[in-house]
């Protein structure tokens, strides 16, 4: 192996685990149900400029080496394998950035036991005020609210005054107060908006 393709292999994982990286900082930023677009907008502007210009960059890098036969390299779907897992990177990104099934997974796996958290809250085994800045599930939860047979949980904030989070609500909706809106997910889960 020469020099070069062991730096050009080594090269190659060092991008991989970056884009990797970013890939799973962005999960967990956009999966919290709080998407706070100023951040996360500018996360992931940033990171798919990056990914698809390394695309791009490795895609240019291997038509100029087969100068002669760029067209059949094309058409013949040889392509290596380290170059084509950006379009997928991308794929999932643009998965997490345009629907909710980050947090919809997250929550999913989380449900067990925030729905026990919220029970003790219900059942009076422990106060809200105990859970603020704890992990709940997969959630670090910033403010835990009881309001009538729902409590709520703020997970970050929307907006540069508003907060969002989830409702474990098992007896109907949650009550609304002051200007908080909710849309219904599945059984007892509810999305809040909380607008000041």
């Amino acid at each position: 192996m020469t020099f070069h393709a062991w730096l050009s292999a080594r090269v190659q994982v060092v991008v991989l685990a970056a884009e990797l990286f970013w890939l799973a900082v962005f999960a967990y930023t956009t999966s919290d149900g709080a998407r706070f677009f100023l951040v996360d907008d500018l996360l992931f502007v940033c990171g798919f400029v990056l990914v698809s210009a390394v695309w791009a960059i490795g895609i240019l890098g291997h038509l100029i080496r087969r100068p002669g036969h760029r067209l059949r390299y094309i058409l013949s779907l040889s392509w290596p394998a380290w170059w084509v897992r950006e379009p997928y990177i991308l794929a999932v990104a643009l998965l997490l950035w345009f629907t909710p099934v980050g947090f919809a997974t997250r929550l999913a796996l989380s449900a067990p036991f925030v729905a026990r958290t919220a029970d003790a809250v219900l059942d009076g085994r422990t106060t809200p005020e105990t859970l603020n800045g704890h992990l709940v599930g997969l959630f670090l939860v910033r403010n835990v609210d009881h309001v009538g047979e729902a409590v709520r949980f703020i997970t970050g904030p929307c907006s540069l005054f508003d907060d969002c989070g989830f409702v474990y609500s098992p007896k109907g909706s949650p009550p609304v107060v002051g200007e908080d809106s909710y849309q219904h997910l599945w059984g007892p889960w509810w999305h809040w908006y909380r607008s000041f």
